[in-house]
C-alpha cells in the first residue's frame, strides 16, 4: 500500500520519536510511505482564530502537494490531522476550493479535493486490519495494564473524528489488546491535556494534565498510550514537575512505540530514549522471556 505522510513541525522536532516509530511500524505492516516534499506548518490552533482563510490555504497547499504523489495522505500529529481533515472537507465546496486555488496560483499549485486524509490509527485498523497486524506481534505485552488517551483533537468535532464512537473511542484499546496488553476503562480518554496553555497559563495546564494522570493511577495503569505530540509532552512534563505518585512515574508512550516493541522493532529505532520518562527494564525482560518459552 503506497501513500504519502505529512510529519508536521513537531515530528521533526520534539516528537521525533513519534516519526521514527510510526515509519518503522508502517514498514512492518506493508506501508510504502513518502514524506510530502516542502510541506508547511498546518497553522496549529492560532491561524484559524487569526485568519480562517489563511488556515484554509495553509492546509490546501499541503493537500495540493500530496495530490501530486498519491491519493492517500497520512497525518500522525493529532493537530495536523484535525486541521487537514477539516480543510479537505471544506474544500469539497467548489467556491471555497476556487478561492483557495486563487491564493495558491502564484505558487503554481492547485488543490483538486481528491486526496483522502488518514490518521495512522484509522489506517492500521481499517485499511490494514487488525487480523493482519496480530500475527506480526512477536513480543506481546503479557497483560501490561494500560489506559488509552486520545486528547481532544482526534475525536471532535465529529467531522474530524476517525470513527463513529468519538465520545467513548475504543480504537487504541483494540490495538493494545492485539499486542497482548490489558486495556483499562478510562473516563479521561478524550479530556484536554491543557498543552496549549503551557506557556500562557502553566498552572491551568498542569492541573488539566493532573486530572488525566490521577485517573490513570487510580485505575492501576502501568502506562499511558497516546497519539498526540502535545499530549505526550504535556503528560510527561506534568509528572516531572510533581512528586512521583507512590514512588513512580507513568511512562507515556506513543502508540507506535508501544506497538513497535510488540512487533519486535529495536528500541533505538522507536526512539524510546527520547521520552522523558523511561520504561522499566523489567517490561522488556518479561516479554523477551515469554518469547523464548
Amino acid at each position: 500500500m503506497k501513500g504519502v505522510y505529512l510529519p508536521g513541525c513537531s515530528l521533526h522536532g520534539t516528537a521525533g520519536q513519534y516519526r521514527t516509530s510510526f515509519l518503522a511500524v508502517a514498514q512492518v505492516v506493508g506501508l510504502d510511505l513518502e514524506e510530502v516534499s516542502d510541506w508547511n506548518c498546518c497553522g496549529a490552533t492560532a491561524a484559524k482564530h487569526f485568519n480562517p482563510q489563511l488556515a484554509l490555504v495553509l492546509a490546501a497547499r499541503n493537500l495540493a502537494l500530496a495530490e501530486k504523489i498519491a491519493s492517500m495522505l497520512i497525518v500522525p500529529c493529532n493537530l495536523c490531522y484535525h486541521n487537514l481533515v477539516l480543510a479537505a472537507r471544506a474544500l469539497q465546496d467548489g467556491a471555497k476550493r476556487e478561492q483557495a486555488n486563487k491564493n495558491l496560483a502564484p505558487l503554481g499549485l492547485a488543490v483538486r479535493g481528491e486526496v483522502t486524509v488518514y490518521h495512522p490509527l484509522k489506517l492500521f485498523l481499517e485499511e490494514i486490519g487488525i487480523e493482519k497486524m496480530r500475527p506480526a506481534v512477536v513480543r506481546p505485552w503479557q497483560g501490561l495494564k494500560i489506559v488509552s488517551y486520545y486528547g481532544c483533537l482526534l475525536t471532535r468535532p465529529r467531522e474530524a473524528s476517525i470513527g463513529d464512537a468519538n465520545r467513548w473511542p475504543t480504537w487504541l484499546n483494540t490495538l493494545a489488546a492485539a499486542a497482548g496488553a490489558q486495556p483499562l476503562p478510562f473516563n479521561a480518554a478524550t479530556k484536554c491535556c491543557g498543552g496549549t496553555l503551557a506557556l500562557t497559563h502553566p498552572e491551568v495546564s498542569l492541573q488539566a494534565a493532573g486530572v488525566i494522570l490521577a485517573e490513570a493511577r487510580a485505575r492501576g495503569a502501568e502506562a499511558v498510550l497516546t497519539t498526540c505530540p502535545m499530549c505526550q509532552l504535556s503528560l510527561e512534563r506534568a509528572q516531572l514537575q510533581e512528586e512521583p505518585k507512590e514512588g513512580r512515574y507513568l511512562p507515556v508512550l506513543y502508540f507506535t512505540q508501544f506497538l513497535g516493541l510488540a512487533l519486535g522493532i529495536e528500541a533505538k529505532i522507536l526512539g524510546l530514549k527520547k521520552n522523558l520518562i523511561p520504561i522499566p527494564e523489567e517490561w522488556n525482560r518479561r516479554r523477551i522471556a515469554a518469547q523464548n518459552r
